[in-house]
């Protein structure tokens, strides 16, 4: 009876975890004012913690993660010294930290007793990104047929899905696009790849899969998705360069050298505008300002930092969350010092290391390289982009993780 009730629970635990993933469709989780992932992130949790308890492994779970429970403890007392220092957004800067690593452990637990159906996830992360690529192309395609407006696009993101956006149009030969981008975008070109080389997948829909990134990539339009595609595009071709013959490559080398005529000058034309512009210029001056501002600060207090959730008064880019900036590591010695950056910070990237390092040696090699490639870029883009805090922005390092876990299984049971 005992086995049979806590079987039933972690099924229920596994259709939590799905739907959970199915959140990341909508822009932050969000339809209106109800935050559909914030309550099934609280019941995956809950549901987990309920489960590691039913069966009795709570207390060998605290064991093996002490040194992971130490950081969230000092990362906790961290935020309490804040806030007697009049942080008012100290726990908030807290919870947006830590969530992610929150989120990331509770998976390397439930994989450790073996309590995650794995594919019934890859599933899950595999319909997620479709719904989520398919939908944008469908506002793409409404814009460009005229039978939406620009502005009704900012409407949709703003007022709907309770979402910042930024949005722009931009022109691609004849083709007038909007590009649009938010916060969870990156969770597509992070981790779609990695569909691109399943072997359950016949080979045509992979080729699809990578198109469709691709088309994706470039209705998002940002240089570090931009970069990141070109990444994980050089290794799948690299991989599938292998397994064709030598006159299919003959042939679609010739072709892709013919047809250049006519998609070269607009991708050129797409590249100048979005790397080397004056529209670029303007972004990273603000980035550059940030900067300046950011370590004027830091020499002002550069062991222990300003605080939790501490800001420069004017220099805020968002009034909801004004300890956030572009330059992210830079704003979090701002708050944490020297001291509390490599101590939290480090620490966490820590955590996330050693849990890929588990899996890295039993998957197959391009999952290796694309592991690698996608974790490095999940520490790269902190430099340029708010991404390290909240799960929007850490979610792929999550994916990674569940994708080695699923991988090294498929292998051992090879």
């Amino acid at each position: 009876m005992v086995k049979q009730h806590q079987s039933k629970a972690v099924s229920i635990l596994n259709i939590v975890i799905s739907i959970f993933i199915l959140t990341f469709i909508l822009p932050v989780g969000d339809v209106g004012r109800i935050s559909l992932q914030n309550f099934f992130l609280l019941l995956f949790l809950s549901l987990s913690i309920i489960v590691l308890f039913d069966s009795h492994l709570i207390f060998d779970a605290v064991k093996n993660y002490t040194f992971e429970l130490m950081l969230f403890v000092i990362g906790l007392i961290w935020c309490l010294v804040s806030v007697c220092q009049g942080h008012s957004f100290a726990l908030r800067f807290y919870i947006l930290l830590y969530i992610t690593a929150a989120v990331f452990l509770m998976f390397c637990l439930l994989r450790k007793y073996n309590f995650l159906n794995m594919e019934y996830i890859i599933k899950s992360l595999f319909w997620m990104m479709f719904i989520k690529m398919t939908g944008k192309f469908l506002i793409e395609f409404l814009f460009v047929t005229k039978m939406i407006e620009y502005e009704e696009i900012l409407h949709l993101y703003t007022g709907v899905f309770n979402t910042n956006v930024t949005t722009m149009t931009m022109s691609i030969g004849n083709l007038t696009l909007a590009r649009i981008q938010s916060s969870s975008d990156l969770i597509v070109i992070s981790l779609m790849p990695f569909f691109w080389v399943l072997p359950k997948l016949n080979k045509k829909i992979r080729f699809v899969l990578f198109v469709m990134t691709g088309a994706y990539t470039v209705i998002v339009f940002s240089r570090i998705a931009i970069a990141q595609f070109c990444c994980y595009a050089l290794v799948y071709l690299i991989y599938n360069w292998r397994a064709i013959s030598k006159r299919w490559k003959w042939i679609s080398s010739i072709a892709v050298a013919l047809s250049s005529v006519i998609w070269a000058p607009p991708v050129i034309r797409m590249i100048q505008f979005r790397f080397f512009s004056s529209f670029t210029i303007e972004s990273d001056s603000t980035r550059d300002i940030q900067s300046t501002e950011l370590i004027q600060g830091i020499l002002q207090k550069p062991f222990w930092g300003h605080g939790m959730g501490s800001f420069i008064p004017d220099l805020i880019r968002s009034e909801a969350l004004p300890f956030s900036y572009e330059k992210e590591y830079l704003s979090f010695v701002f708050q944490l010092g020297i001291v509390g950056f490599f101590i939290i910070i480090a620490g966490i990237i820590i955590v996330y290391a050693k849990q890929m390092v588990i899996y890295l040696k039993n998957v197959p090699c391009v999952i290796k390289i694309f592991s690698i490639t996608g974790f490095m870029w999940f520490l790269i883009r902190p430099a340029f982009n708010p991404s390290f805090l909240g799960l929007q922005g850490g979610f792929p390092v999550i994916g990674i993780w569940l994708f080695m876990a699923y991988y090294a299984n498929r292998t051992k049971q090879l």
